[in-house]
């Protein structure tokens, strides 16, 4: 059961200025940017970002991830991820969102230790591709050894909803330490259950969704 006191962070996957103005009003707390959500997300436009920040009052996460691929990232690809997350910090970023993954699929503790020291101060988030690690607990350790401040995760294939056992597990092991953001098919009929049975603070949805949860969180 959630602390009556407990605060609770909304945050807006948004890939214009129309949805982050909309999120905003709606009652969202933070933004993540990002383009082509066809393909599991994009970096966005440097223009696009500038133009947000100068017209939203909200913290912006930034995704980088410059191709769509496996989420893996040889010397050179490595090299122009830490690029991009440099350029959106310069550019006035509150988080960097990115993750990179060996051929295990866990995360790749060295590439994630380097994009963490190009980009410190502004915090990293781990994006999705955590869900594909076949040891989440072991990875969660990775990426804390690795110095990343936040995991966004659906708990696995599938839904929040449907992996908020493990959910609940990562929060536990991450308590005090990380932040676990849930995200993944989050909606309005079951996001306060959601985190009432796993503990988690932090949730995250596409634009359409925020007004819905916005209510529902604070009925």
């Amino acid at each position: 059961m959630l602390n009556p006191d407990s605060v609770l962070l909304v945050e807006a996957c948004v890939t214009t200025l129309e949805e982050a103005v909309a999120a905003q009003a709606a009652g969202a707390h933070r933004l993540e940017l990002c383009r082509r959500l066809d393909v599991g997300g994009l970096s966005p436009y440097l223009e696009r970002f500038n133009d947000i920040l100068n017209t939203v009052d909200l913290p912006i996460s930034v995704l980088v991830r410059p191709r769509e691929d496996d989420f893996r990232a040889n010397a050179a690809q490595l090299a122009r991820l830490v690029r991009e997350a440099e350029r959106f910090c310069d550019a006035g970023a509150d988080a960097i969102v990115v993750g990179v993954v060996g051929e295990d699929n866990q995360p790749d503790g060295e590439a994630m230790t380097e994009i963490v020291n190009a980009t410190l101060p502004v915090p990293v988030v781990f994006h999705r591709a955590f869900d594909r690690c076949p040891r989440p607990l072991d990875a969660l350790e990775v990426l804390f050894d690795a110095g990343v401040d936040r995991i966004l995760t659906s708990g696995g294939p599938g839904t929040a909803w449907e992996n908020r056992d493990l959910l609940k597990k990562l929060a536990a092991a991450a308590e005090g330490r990380m932040t676990i953001i849930a995200g993944g098919g989050v909606r309005a009929d079951h996001v306060s259950e959601l985190l009432e049975h796993t503990g988690i603070l932090d949730v995250h949805a596409r634009a359409s969704a925020i007004p819905g949860i916005v209510r529902q969180l604070d009925a």
